[in-house]
C-alpha cells in the first residue's frame, strides 16, 4: 500500500518540477530575445553616429574622402572586426 501512495506523490512532484524548469526556459528565451532586440537597437544607434561623426559635410553622403579621413582620424571606424570600438 505504501508503494501506491508514493509513487502518485512522486508524479506529482516529478511533473511540478519539470513545469517549472519549462516556465524557466520559457522566461529565459524572453528575455534573451529581448536583449537581442535592445542589442540590435543600440547597434544600429552606435552604427548611425558612427557613420553622422564620418559625414562631415553633412550632405547624408559619405565621400571617398571622408571615408579615408575617417579611417586616419575616427578610432571607432578601424575597430579589430568585434565591434567594440563602436562608440
Amino acid at each position: 500500500m505504501v508503494t501506491r501512495t508514493s509513487t502518485p506523490l512522486l508524479n506529482l512532484t516529478l511533473t511540478v518540477i519539470v513545469d517549472s524548469a519549462a516556465e524557466a526556459r520559457a522566461k529565459d528565451g524572453e528575455e534573451g530575445a529581448r536583449d537581442k532586440k535592445e542589442n540590435k537597437s543600440k547597434a544600429i544607434e552606435e552604427l548611425v553616429q558612427l557613420v553622422r561623426r564620418i559625414d562631415k559635410n553633412g550632405d547624408g553622403m559619405i565621400s571617398i574622402g571622408e571615408v579615408m579621413d575617417a579611417y586616419e582620424n575616427v578610432p571607432a571606424f578601424r575597430n579589430d572586426g568585434d565591434g567594440s570600438n563602436c562608440t
